[in-house]
């Protein structure tokens, strides 16, 4: 479903983001937030939820989709491996439509995360991102850091790069964000009066 970017409405729309799972993880219980972090990519994905995201989750190649905070045992399983993909996506949107009446839902995840669930919750009716799609990990990496630096230089604050080149501007050849969905500039904004989240 595609929205008007001039729509006042989008204002009070949650944004809410979606971050993949990976394959390294710690070898011991933890919160999903955590489990994963011995993967940089995971890390670089986490640290961009946390700075544009009203509400974020975990994709799982097991699980479905995880609570930050969800306890998670380490488990070995990959999304190649995923028995249903439509039917893993279809679950994934059930719980996002019962947590949310409307929201923007961005998508992090590579392909096998992202072809499942996008049609899933467009027919539900929730806009549907995917800023990285098409982009290798290297890429991906370097363009959630460049997304987070913008949103942080939009509230005045900044973060080191530590080294990681900047991606091409928008638009020119080879961009990785050439061919990424943007989000409405007014649905960048915070939330203002009301919450739409179903309790």
């Amino acid at each position: 479903m595609t929205r008007n970017s001039n729509d006042s409405a989008d204002a009070m729309v949650p944004r809410v983001v979606l971050v993949q799972c990976t394959s390294a993880k710690r070898d011991e219980p933890a919160p999903a937030r955590d489990l994963y972090d011995e993967s940089n990519y995971f890390v670089k994905q986490r640290e961009y939820a946390e700075a544009v995201a009203d509400r974020w989750f975990i994709q799982s190649a097991k699980h479905g989709l995880l609570e930050p905070d969800q306890l998670v045992e380490p488990y070995d399983k990959h999304a190649k491996n995923i028995d249903d993909p439509d039917m893993w996506g279809e679950r994934i949107a059930t719980i996002i439509e019962e947590k949310f009446d409307e929201a923007i839902v961005e998508i992090l995840g590579g392909k096998r995360y992202a072809d499942p669930l996008t049609p899933a919750l467009e027919k539900r009716g929730f806009d549907v991102i995917e800023p990285l799609r098409g982009q290798g990990i290297g890429t991906r990496m370097s363009s959630l850091m460049d997304m987070r630096n913008r949103k942080l230089e939009d509230s005045h604050e900044t973060i080191p790069r530590f080294g990681v080149e900047s991606i091409a501007p928008e638009g020119t050849p080879g961009s990785p964000v050439t061919h990424a969905r943007t989000l409405p500039d007014s649905a960048k904004q915070p939330l203002a009066g009301r919450s739409v989240y179903r309790r």
